[in-house]
């Protein structure tokens, strides 16, 4: 989850029991209210659905892939915080995890992955889905949805990274 606070910058957001918390380790990225957690990283209570906060949004990854076995999805969404996704996908390695297919690697009961071209991808997009803007809850978030070319759709896993916000 994410939010982009009222001074237009994008931050993380960490639940912590019903607390909800973003984090700086930059100076350029605090704001008054920032606490020193531990070594040079700061955090922030923050009410997502606030006033002080513009959007309350989550991101979604999709790639439009055909496995070529009757019944899977035609669209798998990928997991934007897995560990070296964006280069992965830059050196256009694209793994995919879903249902016991044969062939595949199983990882555990109604679960099992397959490493892919990304190449052979037809079509990527992003999804964004809006929970809260300007003070308002939604009941249902909307989406928002935009096509987007391979180059785009790794930069915009490498710009959601927690560590890049």
């Amino acid at each position: 989850m994410y939010v982009k606070m009222s001074n237009g910058k994008i931050y993380a957001v960490f639940r912590s029991c019903d607390d909800f918390f973003i984090y700086a380790r930059k100076r350029d990225r605090m704001m008054p209210g920032f606490q020193w957690v531990k070594g040079c990283t700061y955090r922030k209570k923050i009410d997502p659905y606030g006033r002080d906060v513009e959007e309350y949004y989550e991101i979604g990854w999709n790639v439009i892939f055909d496995v070529g076995i009757p019944g899977a999805p035609g669209v798998w969404r990928i997991d934007g915080r897995s560990k070296d996704l964006a280069k992965d996908l830059a050196r256009n390695k694209l793994v995919l995890t879903g249902g016991n297919y044969d062939g595949w690697t199983y990882l555990e009961r109604g679960l099992s992955s397959k490493e892919f071209d990304f190449r052979d991808a037809s079509g990527q997009y992003v999804e964004k889905y809006v929970y809260a803007r300007k003070g308002v809850k939604y009941l249902e978030p909307k989406v928002e949805r935009v096509d987007v070319t391979k180059d785009e759709f790794i930069k915009s896993i490498e710009f959601y990274d927690p560590k890049n916000l």
